[in-house]
């Protein structure tokens, strides 16, 4: 438009200069009619010019018009983001006036835009001017502050944590540096970042290991339990394959690798079960783990996280208890048997007695008789030896010199250990008695004597020394389940093969022996121990192949003294006396009532509870004394025992059993039981208590 505007004027001007610049044409003369050709021409050009001047104006009012549509719909699309932003946009000058906000700011303050325009930006501060002042100095020196944590307070007086990022840039208007930035709510990512911290925090404190693993299977993470269980440092584990530390362990699971090694798509997502785990110094451990993948937002596979508990020791008791529940089982069943087998040698006891009686005083069959009767006592020594290990055997502690026991079993060994086998006691003369009982303190030490015995079948030395024993704290803290005081040592040594290590970790166990031949029941040194626990003592051993064993017994003292035991006087016959023998073992009845029919007592025997209770009211008050059985099947020995006193409260009941000397003995006792005798027993010792209790 300007170019052809310009050619136009370049193209008329000429024909409107002075003939000056044409002096050929001026010289002619010109008509009249000239001037008004000139005129026209002239009146032409102008409205042309105001024509072209008018569409020039025309097009830059729609150019301008369109820039300012452009100006305003840009203008609207700001305004639609500034007021539809999450963050807040904010202009505030040095002095802290709030020039401009864009009115998200009420989503975090609760104020809206025209009320905080004008207004200090220091009412929004939670913490006061002091955290401003801090901005600004930052923002002084930097020229621009990043991610400034600060609390802001809303119109509700509710915190809320955010983060400010602002600039100093040049105003002309106000002649001063103006601040420009946004404001960013925080309060999720807080939030997220306090429970990340926790959680943090939780993994550290767990007693459990965590360990995070890449796709690799290398080590990414390692909480601070490691250390605690395998004795690595997260350090020492990370960048490390996991597998370093299972692999190549001898009863590690097979089917843990094939779920890592499994196919891309990971659908099963947990594996767990048990490993072993081999720690830093070399020891392994077993440990329960539950392995999971570890996916992204995406649901991508990145990795493995896995959990482990140390569940050895966990282990190690439930081994225990089943060790445990098979002892209490295998003790139930020794002292069933015991039972039973006692009565049976009472039986056979009692008719080998009647056999005996039968016979001529010089009988060539006396001497056989004689053999077997003491078989049959050693076959009760071994029942006694189950009860003890069923803790059914009897128990009746008082305070013993335990210097008159050891001379006791030294006597019976001399005369059955040979003349290869020195024996050389060394009893202290100092020392306090111990509360036990005799019997099964005897066989403690009879059962030692005779195992050192038998350790040295070329002969040898035995070696017997009694002492006050030197404890310490330390041997307290290694036996804490040992009362503080005084204690016995006993120290039984013998010079004979000794224990190989693997052996003696089981000698106390029951039925274990080491006896090729077979002879042995693998009792002795169970009994032993047992009977040690209960006396509230302790017995350790040392042993060295080639050199002999040593049996240390510590039992606690007691300033009593042993009270005289006066031996059991002989006593007359019965006087015609009824016994009333209850008892559902039909042999025990037999062998006892012949026996003691020959002594001139009158005697009545029952089967059963039932028998009994019908006899007593049928009204034979004549019976002067029961000999009743404890273990009976239907009615039991203690409901018969009952039922017997309500039909006659004085009457005399002695009571019996296969087992020895119980709770259930000792309840019968306190309620007017008159005396107590354990099968097998002999018909001496059985008058002896009839006599006693009539008398």
């Amino acid at each position: 438009m300007k170019a052809a505007f310009l050619f136009l004027w370049v193209s008329i001007i000429p024909m409107l200069l002075p003939g000056s610049l044409f002096p050929e044409e001026l010289s002619k003369p010109e008509p009249e009619y000239s001037y008004s050709i000139y005129i026209g021409i002239g009146a032409a050009i102008l409205l042309l010019s105001l024509f072209l001047i008018w569409v020039w104006n025309l097009r830059l009012r729609r150019l301008v018009d369109r820039r300012t549509e452009d100006l305003r719909r840009s203008e609207a699309n700001y305004r639609r983001i500034f007021n539809s932003f999450p963050d807040i946009y904010f202009e505030t000058s040095l002095n802290g006036e709030i020039i401009e906000v864009s009115p998200s700011v009420s989503r975090v303050s609760k104020y809206s835009r025209g009320e905080l325009l004008g207004s200090d930006v220091t009412l929004l501060y939670a913490a006061g001017p002091k955290v401003r002042e801090k901005f600004i100095t930052g923002l002084r020196t930097a020229g621009r502050v990043d991610d400034f944590g600060v609390i802001f307070k809303g119109k509700n007086g509710q915190d809320v944590p955010c983060s400010l990022s602002a600039i100093l840039i040049e105003s002309q208007p106000r002649k001063e540096p103006v601040i420009v930035g946004t404001l960013r709510n925080i309060s999720e990512r807080t939030e997220m970042e306090r429970r990340l911290s926790y959680l943090s925090l939780a993994m550290e404190c767990l007693g459990e290991m965590v360990i995070v693993t890449d796709l690799e299977h290398i080590i990414t993470y390692a909480n601070t339990a490691v250390e605690n269980i395998l004795g690595y440092t997260p350090k020492e584990m990370i960048s490390h394959p996991a597998s370093e530390f299972f692999e190549g362990i001898p009863g590690n699971a097979s089917n843990l690798g094939e779920w890592i090694w499994s196919s891309s798509d990971k659908k099963e997502d947990v594996w767990r079960g048990e490993l072993f785990n081999r720690k830093k110094d070399g020891s392994i451990i077993r440990v329960y783990l539950t392995l999971a993948w570890l996916r992204d937002i995406s649901g991508e596979v990145i990795g493995t996280v896995g959990v482990s508990i140390d569940i050895t020791e966990h282990r190690e008791l439930e081994d225990q208890l089943r060790h445990s529940q098979k002892l209490e089982a295998v003790g139930t069943l020794a002292g069933g048997v015991a039972h039973d087998f006692n009565n049976l040698l009472a039986g056979a006891i009692g008719y080998l007695s009647i056999i005996a009686g039968e016979l001529p005083e010089d009988s060539p069959l006396l001497p056989e008789i004689a053999a077997v009767d003491k078989l049959l006592w050693r076959g009760s020594d071994l029942t006694r030896s189950l009860l003890e290990f069923s803790r059914k055997g009897a128990y009746q502690p008082r305070p013993l010199d335990i210097n008159r026991v050891i001379k006791e079993v030294l006597a019976l060994i001399e005369r059955t250990a040979g003349k290869n086998i020195e024996l050389k006691p060394y009893l202290s003369l100092n020392i306090p008695s111990v509360f036990g009982d005799p019997g099964q303190i005897h066989q403690v030490i009879m059962n030692l004597c005779l195992n050192a015995c038998e350790a040295m079948p070329a002969g040898g030395v035995l070696t017997i020394v009694t002492g006050n024993a030197e404890l310490d704290e330390r041997f307290f803290r290694i036996h804490p389940d040992l009362k503080r005081g005084l204690y016995v040592q006993i120290s039984i040594a013998d010079n004979g093969s000794g224990i190989k290590e693997v052996i003696r970790e089981r000698i106390f166990e029951p039925f274990f022996s080491t006896k090729d031949d077979k002879t042995g029941v693998g009792l002795g040194l169970s009994v032993v121990s047992g009977i040690v626990e209960r006396h509230g003592g302790s017995i350790k051993t040392e042993s060295e192949v080639g050199k002999g064993s040593c049996f240390q017994i510590y039992l606690p003292a007691t300033e009593e003294k042993e009270r005289d035991a006066s031996p059991e006087s002989i006593v007359d016959p019965g006087g015609g006396e009824t016994i009333m023998i209850v008892d559902d073992n039909p042999d025990f009845l037999e062998v006892m009532m012949i026996p003691l029919r020959k002594l001139g007592y009158r005697i009545i025997t029952a089967r059963s509870g039932f028998e009994a209770v019908e006899i007593l009211k049928a009204g034979d008050s004549e019976i002067d004394i029961v000999i009743l059985d404890i273990i009976m099947k239907g009615l039991s020995g203690s409901e018969t025992f009952y039922k017997l006193r309500e039909l006659k409260p004085d009457l005399p009941v002695i009571l019996c059993t296969g087992y020895s000397h119980n709770s259930t003995t000792d309840k019968l006792l306190a309620s007017g039981a008159s005396n107590f005798i354990q099968k097998p027993f002999s018909i001496e010792a059985l008058t002896a208590k009839i006599r006693g209790v009539l008398a």
